[in-house]
C-alpha cells in the first residue's frame, strides 16, 4: 500500500496506533486519509470522527480499511463519516480507482 500511495501521491505517513494517527492528523494536512478500522488504542472510527468534526480538515476524504465484510461495520463507518469503505485485501485496481476518484486524478 505504501509503495502504491507514494507512486501516486508523493509523501505518505503511516501510524501504528490510533494515538499516533491522531497526532499526525492534528499536525498535518492530508489530501486523503486511509484508516484501518482496527488500530491499537483509539480505533479508526474514532479517528475518522475527529477528522470529520474538524472545521479545517473535515472535508478530507477518509477511506476506511477492514478485513470484515459485515454490513454493520459499513454502517458504523458511514456513521463515523467515512467517504468509502474497502475490504482487505484490497484489489489494487479498486485501490487506484478510489485514490483517483478522491484526489481528482485522471
Amino acid at each position: 500500500m505504501k509503495k502504491a500511495l507514494q507512486n501516486i501521491a508523493g509523501r505518505v505517513d503511516f501510524a501504528e496506533t490510533g494515538e499516533a494517527a491522531e497526532q499526525l492528523i492534528r499536525a498535518n494536512k492530508y489530501d486523503i486519509v486511509f484508516l484501518d478500522v482496527i488500530l491499537p488504542g483509539v480505533d479508526g472510527y474514532e479517528i475518522c470522527k475527529i477528522i470529520k468534526k474538524d472545521p479545517v480538515k473535515g472535508n478530507t476524504p477518509v477511506i476506511m480499511l477492514t478485513s470484515s465484510s459485515s454490513p454493520a461495520d459499513r454502517v458504523k463507518g458511514k456513521m463515523a463519516g467515512c467517504d468509502t469503505y474497502l475490504i482487505k485485501p484490497v484489489n489494487k485496481d479498486i485501490f487506484k480507482e478510489v485514490i483517483h476518484e478522491f484526489l481528482g486524478l485522471d
